[in-house]
């Protein structure tokens, strides 16, 4: 009896044996295979990473301006400047010549600018194109969106809208949505301050409330840097340019008339009045000569 006893416990310690090592092997297999995944996992996120070669670094692969033409001289170039687009008086352009010299522009090859494309022009003395021209419009009129808008998509033409911040709630001009439609469609939204007050009327604290509440509705409303200022009627004191610098913008737009060019100062530019009833060869002179 005792041998049975014996030979039970020998063929139970055996069966032991053989189970702890079967878990043994399938441990080493699970950890080699765990070991595989860890290689496989680092090769792919070492390719998702991978840098850019250092000859294309992401400065110069970026460089909007890599492809422009330099120029010899310091560069000029017309600001076009308009208003309504209606009916009426000389501040208002009537849509069907507004159409005419905006497809004058592209049948004769001129490159509109954006806000920021005229500031690298000034800043680079360079330009995407041969000719080129900065169309804006200033006070925020709602037919800018109604009339314009069709325009401007129609031609694939680039323009600029100066607006009034603090008139978005008025009816006859844009609202916030419409704001934000013209901003998808290209069409750039800059500063006209808050309240269109002549700047060179208030103190500097004043000036400086009317630059920055306009910068920073259009900033948080349209998710955006605005770099652009037109000042009411043109009109500046000694202290305005160095004040919306402060304020955060690169460029500003006057009333004086000539063509654009960094000689006179990055928030001083010139500009072309466009005023209705002219003919195209005017329009042409204008362009050309300021």
């Amino acid at each position: 009896m005792k041998k049975i006893y014996l030979k039970m416990g020998f063929i139970v310690l055996t069966l032991l044996l053989i189970l702890t090592g079967c878990q043994a092997n399938h441990g080493a297999k699970t950890g080699s295979t765990n070991s595989q995944a860890a290689v496989t996992n680092t090769s792919e996120t070492s390719v998702t990473n991978k840098s850019v070669p250092p000859t294309e670094t992401p400065a110069t692969a970026a460089d909007p301006t890599k492809n422009w033409l330099p120029a010899v001289g310091p560069i000029s170039f017309p600001v076009l400047m308009y208003h309504s687009l209606a009916v009426g008086n000389s501040l208002m352009m009537p849509p069907d010549q507004f159409k005419q010299q905006l497809q004058w522009l592209k049948d004769n090859d001129y490159y509109t600018l954006t806000p920021e494309e005229a500031y690298l022009v000034l800043t680079t003395n360079k330009k995407p194109a041969d000719k080129i021209v900065w169309i804006t419009l200033d006070d925020g009129y709602r037919n800018n969106y109604e009339v314009g808008l069709p325009i401007f998509s129609e031609l694939g033409i680039n323009a600029t809208i100066f607006d009034i911040t603090g008139y978005q709630a008025n009816p006859n001009s844009l609202d916030l949505d419409q704001l934000k439609t013209l901003k998808t469609n290209n069409i750039a939204i800059q500063s006209h301050t808050v309240s269109h007050h002549e700047l060179d009327q208030l103190d500097d604290a004043t000036q400086t409330r009317e630059l920055v509440d306009s910068k920073q509705n259009l900033d948080s409303n349209l998710q955006q840097d605005t770099i652009a200022i037109s000042f009411p009627v043109g009109k500046m004191g000694p202290n305005t340019a160095g004040l919306a610098q402060q304020a955060g913008y690169k460029l500003g737009v006057t009333t004086h008339e000539g063509l654009a060019n960094s000689g006179e100062g990055l928030l001083s530019l010139n500009r072309v009045r466009i005023n209705p009833n002219i003919s195209l060869q005017d329009y042409q002179n204008l362009l050309e000569h300021g």
